[in-house]
């Protein structure tokens, strides 16, 4: 790793051919490990990626999903058994448009559709990869970004990724891509495709909007890529209105996340009685009862953490912190963080670099501060942020630098000497980030100063 390269002399070529080889054998190794195991883990039943698929069903079949139960007569492909608890709103959070990307693969079988899923992550990883290679100028930035992504494979991140059949890496998928495009390139075809991907993301998780925040303060040098943002969004506001049962879905999806809401925060939810089957040992070629004796034999602690605010507050004072002071909290943290970026930014903010990171910060503090518990798989999202960092960084600031590593090592380990560990990791990737953002001359794209 080149953590500290300020204080290494370039290699001869030799030796610097030498450490390339090592490196790719040792990613070689770490992939192929990785796949085996996330492929033994796809067996204990990705119980989250049941309930995207119920839910694109539920969608395409003309149905509201965010309060469906299934009862005795309703058709199997409905079935979730997750989803047979005590309380009134399903477990289906993915907003309408989520569900209506996969709508084309949900018929599937639930056993094919959980290794289709399991494969597009790998795809999504190797996209976010090569595309912050694109981006490196140097070889030891490309060595940065290579080893990064091998040790994200390694975090309880990506484990529980895998194991659930999350959505994150998804997400992940369409940071690299927007940003990519943004960095790379600057003409209509692409600033069109970034504000497109950039639309999808708030339509798939509604606080990505944060993500336009530095864009806005300083609108003139980036009207034009707030115009290619706006026009599909328009587009997608006109099909809004004109189609009823999608504003009844969005409604539905409004009034289900109020009672997720409730749910979280310990607040009185509806309850209700809901059916399971007890008998079930098969669900669409996917061995349930197989499934079952695999969770019993290899048992491990649970290693996931809820990385949010109000939690941590929980957990000093025993007690629930109020929307009302976890909101507040919200704002002025992202007020004080848009000015120490401003400050730093430059008289007209045309680092784009800069702009896209900063962006992407903003919305994993908004997600950290969420009233919602988060779980561990959402820490996969720093993936493509950090190497954007590695890959556009001009001075190898060694505390920049030496943070991000210690998170990274962080959200690897799993010992139980140090409580909340994970969490820690990623409070100290902001605090990383909040200091690249502040000094002037870390963070540089040298040729991409421009107008967009």
């Amino acid at each position: 790793m080149q953590f500290f390269l300020k204080k290494i002399p370039q290699p001869p070529k030799p030796v610097l051919i030498i450490i390339i080889w090592l490196n790719i054998i040792v990613g070689i190794l770490v992939i192929a490990n990785s796949v085996y195991r996330d492929v033994q883990l796809e067996k204990r039943y990705p119980g989250d990626l049941r309930n995207r698929q119920v839910g694109a069903r539920l969608i395409e079949d003309g149905k509201l999903p965010y309060f469906y139960k299934w009862r005795p007569g309703d058709a199997i492909r409905y079935y979730d058994p997750n989803n047979a608890d005590s309380f009134k709103v399903s477990i289906i959070t993915a907003t309408p448009f989520f569900h209506r990307l996969i709508i084309p693969f949900c018929d599937k079988p639930f056993n094919t559709f959980a290794k289709y899923w399991l494969v597009l992550q790998y795809v999504c990883f190797g996209i976010i990869m090569f595309t912050a290679l694109s981006l490196c100028r140097t070889t030891f930035a490309k060595l940065a970004v290579f080893n990064t992504c091998l040790l994200f494979l390694l975090t309880e991140a990506w484990i529980l990724n895998a194991e659930n059949g999350q959505i994150y890496v998804l997400i992940a998928t369409f940071f690299s891509v927007s940003g990519w495009l943004l960095l790379k390139y600057k003409n209509a075809v692409a600033l069109a495709v970034a504000g497109l991907c950039i639309v999808m993301l708030v339509l798939m998780r509604p606080i990505a909007i944060v993500l336009l925040i530095p864009f806005l303060l300083h609108i003139k040098q980036y009207r034009r890529l707030l115009t290619f943002t706006l026009l599909p969004a328009i587009l997608y506001g006109l099909f809004y209105l004109v189609s009823p049962f999608e504003r009844a879905l969005w409604k539905n999806y409004a009034a289900g996340m109020k009672e997720q809401l409730k749910l979280h925060q310990n607040a009185g939810p509806a309850m209700q009685k809901n059916y399971k089957i007890d008998t079930l040992t098969q669900l669409e070629g996917f061995d349930v009862a197989r499934a079952s004796q695999i969770m019993a034999s290899e048992y491990e602690p649970n290693k996931s953490e809820n990385g949010n605010i109000f939690y941590l507050y929980f957990i000093v004072t025993h007690t629930y912190m109020s929307l009302y002071l976890l909101n507040i909290l919200l704002v002025v943290t992202l007020i004080t963080c848009a000015i120490l970026y401003y400050k730093g930014s430059g008289p007209d903010g045309s680092n784009i670099a800069r702009a896209v990171m900063f962006g992407m910060v903003l919305y994993m503090l908004t997600e950290i501060f969420s009233p919602v518990h988060r779980q561990q798989y959402n820490t996969v999202q720093w993936l493509p942020i950090i190497l954007l960092l590695f890959a556009c960084i001009r001075s190898y600031n060694n505390t920049v630098c030496f943070l991000i590593a210690l998170g990274i090592l962080l959200n690897i380990s799993n010992t139980h000497l140090l409580p909340m560990r994970h969490t820690i990791g990623e409070l100290i990737f902001c605090c990383a980030f909040m200091l690249a953002f502040y000094k002037q001359g870390i963070i540089e794209r040298p040729g991409v100063r421009h107008k967009i």
